[in-house]
């Protein structure tokens, strides 16, 4: 009797933490979309007139390719986060237990990251020349003349730098759930 009911203890503690993880994993695919898709619409509509020494001069987030890939990049992994997202709805509605597919969440959300790490650091890159100039190169700063500009961008690079961390604990919780003992290879003992 007693150990019925450690057994029903011990399987709805699993329970419980199974949901828990399911809910903890749906909140940082929802915080991650919506930090991506807000930071590609604000990169795409980033925008600005100004007059520098007198003659107006645009800003726009196609001038510079490491900004057009930066939005591209959040862009696509905003779509591949949607599927992701719509696929782990339709497994816990349906309580899926099968755990093949903890390894292709793994994969697809190391992807994601790396996408989103890249477009972040060319952004990065540029959004720095343009705030600080290099001298070295004759560069000068722009954002003393575009603040406008400068501020939408910055804002869109931090928004997707947060779904980048969500992706990347994201891709850590997947490996951690693919590492566990139902996943480890069958130990062959020797009767020797």
């Amino acid at each position: 009797m007693q150990e019925r009911k450690q057994e029903e203890s011990v399987v709805m503690e699993k329970k419980l933490r199974q949901k828990w993880g399911d809910l903890i994993q749906i909140g940082l695919r929802l915080a991650g979309v919506g930090a991506s898709i807000a930071g590609a619409c604000l990169m795409f509509t980033c925008h600005q007139t100004a007059l520098v020494y007198g003659v107006p001069m645009d800003a726009k987030y196609g001038y510079a390719s490491a900004f057009k890939f930066f939005a591209f990049a959040n862009a696509i992994a905003s779509v591949l986060a949607l599927m992701s997202l719509s696929l782990t709805l339709m497994l816990w509605r349906h309580r899926v237990e099968a755990t093949n597919h903890h390894f292709f969440f793994f994969l697809h959300d190391l992807g994601v990251t790396a996408l989103l790490l890249s477009g972040c650091s060319a952004a990065t890159a540029i959004g720095y020349v343009g705030k600080h100039g290099n001298s070295h190169a004759g560069w000068v700063p722009i954002c003393d003349h575009f603040s406008s500009f400068c501020h939408r961008a910055m804002a869109a690079i931090g928004l997707s730098y947060f779904s980048f961390l969500s992706f990347l604990f994201l891709t850590v919780l997947s490996a951690a759930k693919y590492s566990t003992p139902q996943f480890a290879p069958l130990q062959v003992q020797s009767s020797i």
